[in-house]
């Protein structure tokens, strides 16, 4: 629900959730740059139950001792949900990535890839998911070029 990493999830508290905006805000990210992560109204509900009537403080996502996440302590309920859903063992990273890939086929610009995923430029992005989408250019330029029509076949007009 949000494309961020496994150590930005881990870092966010109660009050990092605004609820207002809809968005959760990274302090610290990979490259060391704080951002916003626009959330989808699923996401905001999600971060609205977890957030009601707590600390502004406290470890937004707990594990089961109420302590903030920890790389071991989420994946024993992390499988528990991957086996209600009845997916094969996937990882948290790899949810990034499907939340991107998403993005990328649903037609999302390479740059609000990049911004989603905390990076400075769209390098990263254009590297690992410009092939999610290989109709995604001729898509875009037949609903956004000038469509011109010849107006009689026996005198074509050659248009640059």
């Amino acid at each position: 629900m949000t494309g961020a990493r496994f150590g930005e999830l881990a870092a966010l508290t109660v009050r990092d959730f605004d609820s207002a905006n809809g968005t959760l805000f990274v302090e610290r990210s990979k490259n060391g740059r704080a951002r916003h992560i626009p959330l989808t109204a699923g996401g905001r509900e999600l971060f609205e139950r977890l957030s009601a009537g707590r600390d502004p403080r406290a470890p937004l996502l707990r594990g089961e001792t109420g302590d903030a996440w920890k790389p071991a302590q989420y994946q024993r309920a992390f499988k528990a949900a991957l086996d209600r859903a009845k997916l094969e063992s996937i990882t948290l990273h790899e949810l990034r990535h499907s939340y991107v890939s998403a993005m990328v086929r649903n037609g999302a610009p390479l740059i609000v890839v990049a911004k989603a995923l905390g990076h400075s430029g769209t390098r990263m992005a254009e590297k690992h998911y410009a092939h999610s989408a290989p109709s995604f250019v001729a898509d875009t330029i037949r609903r956004t070029a000038p469509d011109l029509m010849l107006n009689d076949d026996a005198n074509p007009i050659i248009l640059a």
